[in-house]
C-alpha cells in the first residue's frame, strides 16, 4: 500500500518535471532567438573595424545565423517546437556558437578578440 502511493508520488513528480523542463525549454528557445537575431547583426559593427577584410564574409555569416534564428523561432510555435523544444535549443546554440567558431578560425584563432564571443555564447545560453 505504502509503495503504490510513493510510486504515484514519484509518477507524478516525474510529470510534472518533464512539463516544467518542457516549458522552460521553450522559453529559452524564444529568448535565445531573439536574442540571436539582435545580437548578431550588433556585433557586425566590430566587424568594420576590427576585420574590415572580412566584412562581406562576416556579414554573410551573421545574416545566416539571424535567419537560421528566426525560422527557429517560428519553428517553436509550432507542434513540433511544443514537441521538441530541447533540440531546438541545442540546434540554436549550435548555430550560434558554430558561426563565432568559424569567424574565429578565418581571422586569428584562439588570439582573435572574436574568441571571446564564444564564451558570451556560452552565458547567453546557461
Amino acid at each position: 500500500m505504502f509503495m503504490k502511493k510513493t510510486n504515484t508520488i514519484n509518477e507524478r513528480l516525474l510529470q510534472n518535471f518533464e512539463i516544467e523542463t518542457i516549458q522552460k525549454s521553450t522559453v529559452n528557445v524564444k529568448i535565445g532567438t531573439i536574442a540571436a537575431s539582435i545580437a548578431f547583426p550588433l556585433f557586425g559593427i566590430l566587424d568594420y573595424f576590427v576585420y574590415p577584410q572580412y566584412l562581406n564574409e562576416f556579414i554573410t555569416i551573421r545574416a545566416a545565423v539571424v535567419f537560421l534564428s528566426i525560422v527557429l523561432f517560428f519553428i517553436n510555435k509550432t507542434k513540433i517546437g511544443e514537441l521538441y523544444p530541447r533540440t531546438l535549443a541545442m540546434l540554436e546554440y549550435i548555430i550560434c556558437s558554430s558561426a563565432i567558431s568559424l569567424m574565429v578560425h578565418m581571422t586569428e584563432g584562439y588570439m582573435s578578440p572574436y574568441y571571446a564571443g564564444i564564451n558570451l555564447i556560452l552565458i547567453v545560453f546557461l
